[in-house]
């Protein structure tokens, strides 16, 4: 999620909704004592939604799959991925498999509104970082020409700031095919390393911290659930580390299904990651003595919850300013090199 809105791809919040609708009337349904496979039947028959019945589709076929393959990627990840399904494929626990359900829609619509909070935060400044692209671009190219015939008439040296300034304008000029084709690199490049950037962005410290919570709120969450459906710690342990987005940290809490072959404690598993604080590895050490871990988890994870929506807002005060303070500094640098021979020549007379 926090990828996205940082490298500025924004998932359909209004997909995320109706699939969080589907998600609740599934619960809903299999509280009557239906299966899941039957609950999502019903829900793809009378769908109507295209990109919605995808979605629907392509969790069916995982579920009646009879050897399912975690190694092969989820269809739509941003809706469901190998945690959830392994939950919805254990049988007599439809009670706590429709509680769970509700859980997963209320993070699809936190995950939405979060998106639409971020995308109205982001709008003004983007839009205006975009603005000052194109008055610069349109300055360069077409009016600081105009500016160097001008100055040259002068007869004198031009200051350096405007030196600068007139030979990135040559270059625009000279090579502007080129600048065209490598900015269209650079996004085509942006797309294609996006492992890269989370790794970037894991180092950068308030993005890190962010990126470091929801990984953590991901992981607590499905390992509460996958621990009160009694299902085995390496497994749930490793279907949970399927559920967090982010591959770094992911692979990370898979390592700890090592330790747990070698008759490791989870608290000392979590440990060996380096991830989880201090405070968390010493409660879960205590809640694995009094047999407690998965509520123990499950208040983590609102907690990590809240931490999350508080951090997000100041990261989104940090980015406008920031953005604000480059614009004024480029503008006001292109402005004050053009006016600096003026200004010089006029205290020469």
């Amino acid at each position: 999620m926090l990828l996205n809105i940082l490298t500025f791809q924004f998932p359909g919040a209004s997909l995320k909704e109706k699939i969080s609708l589907q998600y609740r009337q599934l619960a809903f349904l299999i509280s009557t004592d239906l299966s899941v496979v039957e609950g999502l039947a019903m829900l793809i028959e009378q769908c109507k939604d295209r990109r919605t019945l995808r979605v629907l589709m392509a969790l069916k076929r995982a579920l009646v799959t009879e050897h399912y393959d975690t190694d092969t990627p989820v269809a739509f990840p941003s809706y469901y991925n190998h945690a959830l399904v392994f939950i919805l494929k254990q049988e007599n626990h439809n009670e706590k498999i429709a509680a769970f359900l509700h859980e997963i829609a209320d993070k699809l619509d936190d995950s939405s509104e979060i998106t639409k909070r971020a995308l109205s935060a982001m709008t003004y400044p983007f839009m205006l970082f975009i603005m000052a692209i194109m008055i610069t671009s349109v300055l360069l190219i077409f009016v600081i020409p105009v500016f160097e015939e001008m100055f040259f008439s002068f007869g004198s040296s031009l200051p350096m700031p405007t030196q600068i300034i007139l030979s990135i304008s040559k270059a625009l000029l000279i090579n502007k095919h080129f600048f065209l084709a490598g900015i269209i690199i650079i996004v085509i490049v942006c797309c294609k390393l996006k492992r890269f950037f989370l790794t970037l962005f894991t180092y950068i410290p308030l993005a890190g911290s962010i990126l470091k919570n929801i990984s953590l709120l991901q992981f607590t969450q499905y390992l509460a659930v996958m621990l009160k459906i009694k299902t085995p710690l390496r497994q749930a342990v490793l279907y949970s580390a399927f559920a967090v987005d982010n591959p770094i940290f992911a692979n990370k809490f898979k390592n700890m299904t090592d330790s747990l072959d070698k008759n490791m404690n989870l608290s000392d598993a979590m440990k060996e990651t380096g991830v989880f604080p201090n405070i968390l590895t010493q409660v879960a050490a205590l809640s694995e003595k009094s047999q407690s871990l998965d509520k123990i988890l499950k208040h983590i994870s609102k907690y990590y919850e809240k931490l999350i929506n508080s951090s997000l807002y100041n990261l989104t005060i940090i980015y406008n300013i920031t953005t604000i303070l480059v614009i004024g500094f480029i503008v006001g640098f292109l402005v004050i090199a053009m006016y600096l021979p003026i200004f010089t020549m006029a205290g020469g007379l």
